[in-house]
């Protein structure tokens, strides 16, 4: 039977990828708290100040860390040029911020070797054939380099929405970036910033949502990043929409025999949401039933036209046939004249020349 049987198979799904499955092929992927903990010592911080820092709440011990930082700066007691090792003073003469720096260069990570991780990451790979787009809270740039290589990296959600793509073939990494520090949302001052524009972040996952189901991946079901978009789209498109698109995918071991299929109840103000939750271990079957979703055309190849065409306009004119085509620059005027429309879609593409009626 089909791990993924909650979906059709018509339509591959958006992914919502967490840190539970980066974790299955990187070596001591950190924490957030680990990551400040690391900064703080290369700081000087007192570990026995740093204890003290509340474990339930990242965002101000972020800020703590961070006023500490700047509080060492001013005294001189840290000296930028002899903190920071080559690359990261590079960054910092270019303006980037001295606290995402320091707390990027904690997020490495190191590849675990094996023919399992190798397996599974071949056919993980493979996705970003199918998959139309990817969110993630993931931080580090595992993602964007070892399996959605050929994926644009949106890390503002500022930038989501006006793309010439339509999302399509993007990586949208919702708390930033560590190959893009100043993207990181770290502090009180960001989770702000990013809670102000969450807007625009609604507006593409419910762009995409209407036309593809959503799997989240690596999250406890119990996760607040589950609730939180459970809950956002349920005001935008309903709870029952809502509960038809999304599926949890825990990729925490089930056993070695059967996968564990189990509900996660959400009220909402719009009324009760009963998401669907799989458990399972088998993430190598997973990523083959997703790739035999493979639309006709990939999203990289989507991805691929639309910014090879560029800016195609649809304008009425009265004097002559229905619709005309005007194409944006990079084109000669010999090829203007004999310039083709092309609607495409992740299902094919369909091509009229200018003596055809669009309508």
């Amino acid at each position: 039977m089909r791990i993924l049987h909650d979906l059709d198979g018509r339509r591959p799904p958006m992914l919502f990828i967490g840190p539970g499955i980066v974790r299955r092929y990187v070596r001591e992927l950190p924490s957030w708290r680990d990551v400040l903990l690391r900064a703080s010592v290369r700081m000087g911080m007192p570990k026995s100040e740093f204890r003290e820092l509340p474990e339930d709440d990242m965002p101000a011990t972020a800020s703590a860390v961070e006023a500490y930082l700047h509080e060492s700066i001013e005294s001189g007691r840290i000296v930028p040029e002899g903190f920071l090792t080559e690359d990261e003073l590079f960054e910092f003469r270019r303006g980037k911020d001295i606290f995402k720096i320091v707390c990027a260069s904690e997020m490495g990570w190191e590849r675990i070797e094996g023919m399992r991780v190798s397996s599974e990451l071949r056919a993980f790979s493979k996705l970003q054939d199918v998959v139309p787009a990817v969110f993630t809270t993931c931080t580090d740039d595992f993602l964007s380099t070892q399996v959605f290589p050929g994926f644009g990296r949106t890390t503002s959600i500022s930038r989501m929405f006006p793309s010439d793509d339509g999302g399509i073939g993007e990586l949208f990494m919702i708390m930033g970036c560590s190959a893009d520090p100043d993207s990181l949302i770290l502090t009180e001052a960001d989770v702000e910033v990013r809670r102000r524009s969450t807007g625009l972040f609604t507006a593409r996952m419910v762009s995409l949502i209407s036309e593809y189901p959503l799997v989240f991946m690596g999250y406890d079901p119990h996760d607040p990043v589950i609730e939180y978009v459970a809950r956002d789209l349920a005001r935008v498109v309903g709870p029952r929409k809502a509960v038809e698109s999304i599926i949890i995918m825990d990729s925490e071991p089930a056993g070695y025999f059967e996968d564990i299929r189990t509900s996660l109840l959400l009220e909402t103000p719009e009324g009760a949401m009963n998401l669907r939750v799989t458990s399972t271990d088998y993430m190598l079957e997973v990523y083959q039933e997703i790739a035999d979703m493979k639309p006709r055309i990939s999203p990289l190849e989507l991805r691929r036209m639309r910014r090879m065409i560029g800016d195609i306009v649809l304008s009425r004119d009265f004097s002559d046939a229905p619709y005309d085509v005007e194409v944006g620059d990079g084109m000669t005027e010999e090829r203007r004249n004999g310039a083709l429309l092309v609607l495409m879609n992740d299902r094919g593409g369909l091509i009229w020349d200018r003596r055809d009626t669009v309508g």
